[in-house]
């Protein structure tokens, strides 16, 4: 029984910690309200901002350089992406300066077979602030997955608004390539 009590004290201890740490963040004012963005769409706005969506990443493709067809490589390092993803977060904090990314600690996850696995694309540890991306993952995917992670960093715990920021971050980045997944994730 003693061993039991130890246990429950040890896991009440480190969730108090991470709530004190960042769990606090789920409860914060959501996106929509901070950015001043409306909730509600028809099913036509939606059906015409994913033709909208749909043009653009055909001409991000074509921009690039590449027939339609033609599977695209992101030219560049994991972490040289991850280095560029804070570029389309320096262009939002012009507009939305709490969006200001100051910590910039990024990096590939030593853990990523296990993340594999269990089917994640990164995560950000609350305890060292780090945000971890998995080195696994498909080129394509890790600029939005580098700047999704960095929206958690922000303190953005709920997952719609930490993609929805890093949809932005990479739409808002000066790179073509970065562009492209933004759009391709969006769809």
């Amino acid at each position: 029984m003693a061993i039991l009590l130890r246990v429950g004290a040890a896991a009440s201890l480190v969730y108090f910690v991470f709530h004190l740490l960042w769990g606090f963040n789920y409860y914060r004012v959501p996106l929509h309200q901070k950015l001043d963005l409306g909730r509600d769409y028809t099913d036509e706005q939606l059906i015409a901002m994913t033709e909208r969506f749909l043009e653009r990443a055909n001409r991000a493709h074509e921009e690039l350089g590449y027939a339609d067809t033609v599977k695209i490589d992101l030219p560049y390092s994991q972490t040289e992406i991850m280095k560029r993803s804070t570029n389309g977060y320096d262009n939002l904090q012009k507009k939305y300066p709490n969006l200001a990314y100051r910590g910039r600690s990024i990096k590939k996850s030593g853990w990523s077979l296990g993340l594999t696995y269990m089917g994640y694309s990164g995560y950000y540890n609350p305890f060292s602030g780090e945000a971890q991306v998995n080195r696994l993952i498909k080129s394509y995917r890790f600029p939005v997955v580098s700047c999704h992670e960095i929206a958690h960093q922000l303190g953005y715990a709920a997952e719609n608004e930490a993609n929805f920021l890093a949809t932005l971050a990479t739409l808002a980045n000066d790179d073509p390539y970065f562009r492209y997944t933004g759009y391709i994730f969006t769809l």
